[in-house]
């Protein structure tokens, strides 16, 4: 529902990689403008697992429209998408009401 307000409290992703360093950001209501989560970097003592993720500063998650991600894995100083396996994504977030 994109014309509804939202309020995102987290988002898990199921995965699987070979690599090590991977990091997740979020963008909200179609801008660019990229966001950290509190941990940014997908569990590296796994390379197969389920990443809890919440937004570094709730306020930036809150009122949106739609939100977007990039999980990314860091290969030197490029960033590369490869060796990452999604294989599911759950968002968990409440609607606002109407005002």
């Amino acid at each position: 529902a994109p014309g509804v307000r939202k309020k995102v409290y987290k988002i898990y992703i199921t995965y699987k990689a070979t690599t090590a360093s991977i990091t997740a950001q979020y963008a909200i209501n179609g801008i660019d403008t990229w966001y950290d989560f509190d941990d940014t970097v997908l569990d590296q003592s796994s390379l197969q697992g389920v990443a809890e993720l919440k937004p570094a500063t709730s306020s930036q998650a809150n009122n949106i429209y739609s939100i977007k991600l990039r999980v990314k894995a860091a290969i030197g100083n490029t960033h590369l998408v490869r060796n990452i396996q999604i294989n599911d994504i759950t968002i968990v977030y409440r609607a606002k009401s109407i005002k």
